[in-house]
This record gives structure tokens, C-alpha cells and sequence, in this order.
């Protein structure tokens, strides 16, 4: 209970903290301030996975790279797009050389930051679909084909402003990627890359 008052008043009062910041992220002449002010960017952006529950049984972990734009816009929001390419390793070494199963996702969502300064935490909620390819089921079964998934992912990072054109974005997300309704694929994922931003 505690929690869901906890995000409720997060929710509430995010314009509150918005109009705040969009006045703080300006200067005495008037022009924006980069060392506190939220910004458009371009990032890449490298992810491991640990999968969970049944799905996690077979392909225990995944790698993936992704480019992400995000447009600004106040001084607390971005909205995103995100796309790349996941790849998902066996448990079974012995058989990862016959058993294959990449995804590629599209994306889309927003950022929440809590405090925009040089070093700014943030919230983040995703959702979209992946396209997944697969060569076998999860029962070792041969079925090579395409599937398209809804996911939705939660997050929480911290982004570093290293320089006016550069942020080192590091983050934590829990993942719902849809597989299939008796083996969701669930995951922790842990993710860092590095933005060019523009837009101030």
C-alpha cells in the first residue's frame, strides 16, 4: 500500500516539479543553462539480461546493442524511440550452435527526470512490440519462424552530463517481453551507453 501511495504522489506532483525545473533550467539572460537543463539526444546503448521463471530455464541470459532517440520535451520529459537487436543464449552449451532465438524491438515511451542538473536520476516506462526469430520452442521442438510480441519495461537510471554534447547513461529495468502465455519472457536488465545531445 505504501508503495502504490509512494507512486501516486511521484505521479501527482510531476508537473509540479516540471514547471520548477523548466524555470530553473534558465538563466539570468534567459538562455538555457546545459549544466541544468534536459536536452534531445541520440544514444547507444549496450544491455545484458538475466532471464526469469520458465523462459529463463532455456535461455538463461541475452545481450543486446540499441540506438535510442529522445526528444525533450520540458525540462523533466522525454519521450522515446528505441530500436536494435537482442540475442538469447541456451542454458545447454551443447546446443547453442543448432538452437537460435534474436528479437529486434521497437519502442516507445518516456523519461521522467527527477533532478535535471549534471547528475540526473530518472524513471523510465517503454512499452512496444518484438519481432522475435526462433528456431526451436522452449520444449526443444523444431519451429523456425517469426513471431511479433507486446513487451513493456519499468526502469530507474542515473545519466551523467561528462560534457555539454555527452551524458553516460547507466539503468536498471524490469522487463515483459510476451513469448508465449505459459513462458513469459521476464527479465532484469542492467544497461549503459553514451549520448550526443542537442537541442537545449
Amino acid at each position: 500500500m505504501k508503495k502504490i501511495i509512494i507512486v501516486v504522489l511521484l505521479i501527482a506532483s510531476a508537473p509540479v516539479f516540471s514547471q520548477s525545473n523548466f524555470v530553473s533550467g534558465k538563466s539570468e539572460s534567459g538562455k538555457s543553462n546545459w549544466k541544468n537543463s534536459l536536452s534531445s539526444m541520440i544514444m547507444v546503448e549496450g544491455s545484458y539480461y538475466r532471464n526469469l521463471s520458465d523462459f529463463g530455464q532455456v535461455y538463461n541470459k541475452s545481450t543486446g546493442i540499441y540506438l535510442n532517440y529522445a526528444r525533450r520535451l520540458n525540462n523533466s520529459y522525454q519521450i522515446l524511440l528505441k530500436s536494435g537487436y537482442t540475442e538469447y543464449k541456451t542454458r545447454d552449451e551443447s546446443i547453442q550452435d543448432s538452437t537460435s532465438l534474436t528479437s529486434v524491438p521497437i519502442q516507445f515511451g518516456f523519461r521522467y527526470y527527477v533532478l535535471p542538473d549534471r547528475v540526473m536520476p530518472y524513471f523510465s516506462f517503454m512499452n512496444g512490440f518484438n519481432i522475435i526469430s526462433q528456431q526451436r520452442e522452449l520444449d526443444g521442438d523444431p519451429n523456425d519462424e517469426t513471431l511479433v510480441r507486446y513487451m513493456w519495461q519499468v526502469g530507474f537510471g542515473i545519466a551523467f552530463k561528462i560534457f555539454k554534447e555527452v551524458n553516460l547513461d547507466l539503468c536498471a529495468k524490469y522487463n515483459n517481453n510476451f513469448y508465449h502465455p505459459d513462458a513469459m519472457n521476464t527479465s532484469f536488465e542492467y544497461s549503459g551507453g553514451l549520448s550526443y545531445n542537442f537541442g537545449y
